[in-house]
């Protein structure tokens, strides 16, 4: 294997500490793994396929029977140059994003006609569609979530990287019977396990559905939502100012339009932590210019049939996340230490086994249960049940 220089393209935006390389290999692709008939996903440009390895010490398949590798498969004719570039600068920050929380990138190869980008294949399913299943989370729960999600969180933003578009369904489970252990993925439009991609014609339809869009949704395929960041910049707001992420979990600054840097991400942490906990999310609106008013003005409640049981605690953790302005904003390290995330599991688990014989808290289930399946009902309709929620991009310079 060996290893080339990175060219990134040129932007405001800062680019890494150090020079990145992307991995390329000697070997051909078909040397190494082998693709099974099961598709995972399909887009405009690729098609993700499970995949295993081929032994190394053998010219022979080592048949596990375990295709535990999904393979994106993206085809070059298809591909402009941004595109590629585009690519490039996604492999080379996973490469140097290594968390047990962050998905891992196995492998990358470039080949005449394919692009091919390796990555642990996670079967869990993603945070959303976990929490339609159990309606919301006990905090003992939510804390576990919390914590792994923080740990990869911070682990981020240490190395100056922004992710713009955390939420639960960019938040994978790495297995089936674990509600906790989540990974954080999609670094980039050129999304690694998504179910389906929405197409341009379905995204039109959906955009035509919204009402009272303050401004047209762009959907850019060429350009990574994850990006190098310098919070020190513009009086330590950061040098970003791409309007880009998901309508529910956009963070103020970006709306407004002003720089902003990592803490965009704590906002849209706030957001999750809430959803967890309740079931549904703290800004929901049919009429997108009002959802936006009420993100921008951070309008939100505790509503008492969903946090009756709820510990202060995590409350203020919730409300320390969503603060208007970023400076204010706790971050993640910060959060790491906060009251609740660091209170006892023993303490959070006898909370929630008294508040279980609570009827409010059973109250509490039934609410979340009913919000939370009328945002995956608005989903559907918006999107045709291609995916979860509209990604927004516009102004694309940085």
């Amino acid at each position: 294997m060996t290893t080339a220089a990175l060219p990134l393209p040129n932007g405001e935006e800062c680019q890494a500490p150090q020079p990145l390389t992307a991995i390329r290999n000697e070997k051909k692709f078909h040397e190494c793994y082998e693709l099974s008939k099961e598709i995972l996903g399909n887009g405009s440009f690729s098609t993700v396929y499970s995949a295993k390895s081929m032994s190394p010490r053998r010219r022979q398949w080592s048949f596990s029977d375990r295709y535990d590798l999904a393979i994106k498969c993206i085809a070059k004719e298809k591909l402009d140059h941004d595109d590629i570039l585009s690519i490039f600068n996604e492999v080379a920050l996973l490469q140097t994003l290594h968390h047990p929380n962050i998905i891992r990138l196995e492998n990358f190869f470039e080949e005449n006609h394919f692009f091919y980008i390796v990555m642990e294949r996670l079967v869990g399913g993603d945070l959303f569609d976990r929490l339609i299943s159990k309606e919301c989370y006990y905090e003992f729960e939510a804390k576990k979530v919390a914590k792994n999600l923080l740990d990869a969180v911070a682990f981020m933003h240490k190395r100056g990287v922004v992710h713009r578009d955390l939420k639960p369904e960019n938040l994978l489970l790495v297995t089936k019977k674990d509600d906790y252990n989540v990974k954080i993925a999609d670094f980039g439009t050129f999304s690694i396990l998504v179910s389906m991609s929405l197409s341009l014609i379905g995204y039109l339809l959906a955009t035509l559905l919204i009402q009272g869009f303050r401004f047209l949704l762009f959907f850019n395929p060429s350009k990574g939502f994850a990006k190098y960041c310098d919070d020190s910049c513009n009086d330590g707001l950061g040098n970003l100012r791409t309007q880009v992420g998901t309508p529910t979990y956009i963070s103020p600054e970006i709306l407004n339009a002003t720089p902003y840097g990592t803490k965009s991400d704590m906002w849209s942490v706030g957001v999750i932590f809430y959803i967890l906990l309740a079931g549904y999310a703290p800004f929901v609106d049919n009429d997108q210019n009002e959802l936006f008013r009420k993100i921008t003005n951070a309008e939100y409640e505790f509503h008492k049939d969903s946090f009756h049981q709820i510990s202060n605690d995590a409350k203020n953790l919730i409300s320390s996340l969503l603060q208007i302005d970023p400076k204010k904003r706790i971050s993640a390290l910060d959060a790491l230490k906060h009251k609740w995330v660091q209170c006892d599991d023993k303490t959070l688990l006898k909370h929630d086994l008294i508040a279980s014989g609570d009827n409010k808290n059973n109250n509490r289930k039934k609410t979340s249960k009913s919000k939370s399946m009328k945002m995956k009902s608005r989903f559907s309709l918006l999107c045709g049940d291609l995916c979860g929620d509209i990604s927004i991009k516009r102004n694309a310079t940085a």
